[in-house]
């Protein structure tokens, strides 16, 4: 596509210089008019067949660029899963939006009347912070979820080596239980990636399941963590 680009324009430069020539008693002081007519034609052609190429490429430069999104998408998961395993909050930070925050969620469905948001500036040091947060209610028995950040980390969050999970969902839903999945609703134009173990002990047939999944949002052309929700078999 590049090389046929730079022949057009290649042409359209050598017939432009030649016909330039015929006003300057330059060689073509001896071409009929009618040949000049043609070559006048054959510029106007490459020039439309130039404008309809570049047209073309600009679509398939756009289709590109979805893929590569697409695929920085997981790249930017991994990432982000490695450094909540790590439990480096610090790096995780950069990838906060300071005027948004980052909520997190026990459980698939999204409540921002009960979730916890926490800013940019709270994340540092937040494994040491002994203050206890109100986390949500435990499913089944309706309790509060009162933790401090590592504790809810423990159970919650990184409760299970997600960084070497069985499956990768992107923008899919692998598991669900008997809990609504809000995600698009609660994060709009959001994407997610879901890291999912399919279950541990046989005697559980697969009730054992958990999921993490990070969603992210853009703004001003960069892509930030927005949500960390866990998933997890509910009654």
């Amino acid at each position: 596509m590049n090389k046929k680009l730079s022949l057009i324009f290649i042409i359209i430069l050598v017939s432009i210089s030649l016909y330039g020539c015929r006003e300057n008693d330059g060689p073509l002081d001896n071409v009929d008019d009618g040949r000049i007519e043609v070559l006048e034609q054959r510029i106007s052609e490459l020039e439309a067949e130039n404008f309809s190429l570049s047209e073309e490429l600009s679509i398939l430069r756009e289709g590109q660029g979805a893929a590569d999104l697409e695929e920085n998408l997981i790249r930017d998961a991994l990432e982000v899963v490695n450094l909540i395993k790590d439990q480096d909050f610090d790096a995780l930070q950069e990838w906060v939006n300071p005027e948004v925050g980052l909520l997190f969620s026990p459980y698939a469905y999204v409540d921002y009347a009960v979730d916890v948001i926490l800013l940019e500036k709270d994340l540092p040091n937040i494994m040491e912070s002994d203050e206890v947060f109100i986390w949500g209610a435990f499913d089944g028995t309706g309790y509060p979820i009162e933790f401090t950040f590592r504790e809810f980390y423990e159970r919650f969050i990184y409760d299970e080596d997600y960084v070497n999970a069985h499956i990768i969902g992107n923008n899919v839903e692998v598991s669900t239980g008997s809990m609504i999945n809000n995600i698009e609703e609660a994060f709009p134009g959001a994407e997610f990636v879901e890291f999912h173990f399919t279950g541990f002990e046989e005697q559980f047939i697969g009730m054992d399941w958990r999921s993490l999944r990070l969603v992210f949002q853009e703004d001003n052309d960069r892509r930030y963590l927005v949500g960390i929700v866990h998933d997890e078999w509910t009654i």
